[in-house]
């Protein structure tokens, strides 16, 4: 069930799929299907055959399903829009909005290809992040089961050899002997298992609550190296967002909103209320992005001035996200280069705590020996 006001879109999904919003698909899955619509479309293919055809060439399942569940809704009489409007986990509002500026003014093919562009870059730089974090990750999982295999396989042989001779053990060893044991009691695991799938459900809960998600934003912004990568991701997608929809026709109030609503910072979602609020009262918004210093650096607002003065915000937009998109990435290489070292030095470590804690019981029972 959906209701349009004013060109915002609000979205219910269908009891038939009442897992409608808990669904997951690969990240390139929907940026292929909205290309290949548009493709088909631009040469003649009829919406609904399009789709179709899609949702049973795709590879992903997931994506499948849900393809052929906008089909049935297309050929059940409903308008494209609607249909992907059970999905909103998939297809986020600033592209149904789109899709549905497109059906109003009958340039559907034309939107979908903004709608496209819109959700492909905003994927490549979610991926970059998440490639930045990937490498850093896996070598610290391979130090902590390098240490746990020292700590179960080697460490309890070595120690047979000094508790015969009753030599002291340094605090290194009895340390890496404490954790032995713990990873030989499927007890310890369990409750680690249990501790640890307790704070992501809580840290899930938190930053699912409203008061929660702008604590943990201003926590983000903060953080050195994160917090200037959080703020450049957050600027970048409100800025593209509100230029395409502003490109296709969508009423400045309703733009607004989308745009603060996609940026994925919920200070800035907050902030976007206020200013559609002072925007319906006849403020200019670089006067009221303005107010916001903490929120919009200086050339966002000079630039949404020369943008209204001119008349021509909508063409300024895409030059501030293009300025952000590159930003960002800056941001994700400094990240990568930094976190490199760190991973490095950790590693390190955790080697010498390990080194220091073999070799002091073998220091040891040559002392005894002698």
């Amino acid at each position: 069930m959906k209701r349009v006001l004013g060109g915002e879109v609000t979205c219910m999904a269908r009891r038939r799929l009442a897992h409608v919003k808990k669904v997951r698909t690969q990240a390139l899955s929907p940026v292929l299907f909205l290309r290949n619509t548009t493709t088909m479309l631009a040469n003649g293919v009829p919406l609904l055959q399009a789709v179709d055809v899609l949702g049973y060439q795709t590879d992903d399942p997931v994506f499948a399903e849900v393809a052929l569940d906008v089909a049935d809704s297309i050929r059940s009489g409903q308008p494209f829009s609607r249909a992907l409007c059970d999905f909103p986990e998939i297809f986020p509002r600033p592209v149904l909005a789109l899709v549905l500026s497109g059906e109003n003014s009958g340039m559907l093919v034309e939107t979908l290809d903004q709608a496209a562009r819109w959700l492909e870059q905003r994927r490549d730089l979610v991926q970059k992040v998440k490639s930045a974090m990937t490498y850093p990750l896996l070598v610290l999982v391979f130090a902590l089961v390098g240490t746990m295999g020292i700590c179960t396989m080697l460490l309890p042989r070595l120690l047979e050899a000094v508790t015969a001779f009753d030599a002291p053990l340094h605090w290194t060893t009895r340390t890496l002997l404490w954790a032995s044991d713990l990873a030989t009691r499927p007890l310890a695991w369990l409750v680690l298992i249990g501790v640890v799938g307790h704070l992501v459900l809580l840290f899930n809960k938190l930053r699912d609550s409203e008061e929660g998600g702008k604590w943990l934003a201003r926590i983000y912004r903060q953080l050195p190296l994160i917090g200037p990568l959080y703020t450049s991701l957050a600027l970048h997608g409100f800025t593209s967002t509100l230029g395409t929809l502003l490109m296709v026709g969508l009423e400045m109030r309703n733009a607004l909103r989308l745009s603060c609503s996609a940026a994925g910072d919920p200070i800035l979602e907050e902030v976007g209320g206020q200013l559609v609020s002072e925007l319906e009262q006849g403020n200019s918004l670089h006067q009221l992005v303005e107010g916001f210093p903490e929120i919009f650096p200086g050339v966002v607002a000079s630039l949404f001035a020369v943008g209204e003065e001119t008349g021509r915000l909508p063409q300024v937009l895409p030059f501030l996200a293009d300025l952000y998109h590159q930003e960002a990435q800056h941001r994700i290489e400094i990240l990568t280069a930094a976190l490199e070292p760190l991973v490095l030095s950790a590693m390190a470590v955790l080697v010498a705590f390990c080194v220091i804690g073999l070799l002091m019981p073998m220091q040891s029972l040559l002392t005894q020996l002698s």
